[in-house]
């Protein structure tokens, strides 16, 4: 083999802003578990952090660039994995129903602090979730994220 078909070694020292991202993204998820009780989401997001992680190891390697769109794209393609690999595991140990937490996550961070059952209807079209906005409304309220203000309007009781 020659030298020149060799490639350079790559330290993870360039690689903290993956490590950062996974901090951030298992403490985002902790506290989306905690928020809707999900011991399920609060296991599930270790593991899939780790594939994440390793996706986004093997993206930026690919990329093979240094710079802030490799770092970007990186953290997208790490991301969508992880969130993939979470709903992923949870139908595979059978606990597929609790993916909605995923999807109402989506919904929940796109929604004003004041809504209406029109706007979620909206939203949950967009999203192509499969959860009727009805019943996201009861969960929600079980679970005293929102409190109805009128007949038409709910405002977020937590962030």
């Amino acid at each position: 083999m020659k030298d020149e078909n060799i490639q350079p070694e790559y330290e993870l020292k360039d690689f903290d802003f993956m490590r950062e991202w996974a901090e951030n993204w298992l403490e985002d998820m902790r506290l989306l578990a905690k928020r809707f009780d999900d011991i399920n989401l609060d296991t599930f997001r270790r593991r899939a952090a780790v594939v994440g992680f390793r996706a986004g190891m093997l993206a930026w390697f690919l990329y093979g660039k240094n710079n802030d769109v490799a770092r970007a794209r990186t953290i997208s393609f790490a991301q969508m994995i992880a969130e993939q690999m979470v709903v992923a595991l949870m139908q595979r140990f059978k606990v597929a129903e609790v993916s909605n937490v995923i999807q109402f996550k989506y919904v929940w961070n796109k929604l004003k602090n004041e809504f209406t059952m029109s706007d979620l209807e909206l939203l949950v079209s967009e999203l192509n979730v499969k959860t009727p906005a009805k019943m996201i409304i009861y969960t929600w309220r079980q679970k005293n994220l929102i409190e109805k203000i009128d007949s038409k309007t709910y405002k977020k009781l937590k962030q």
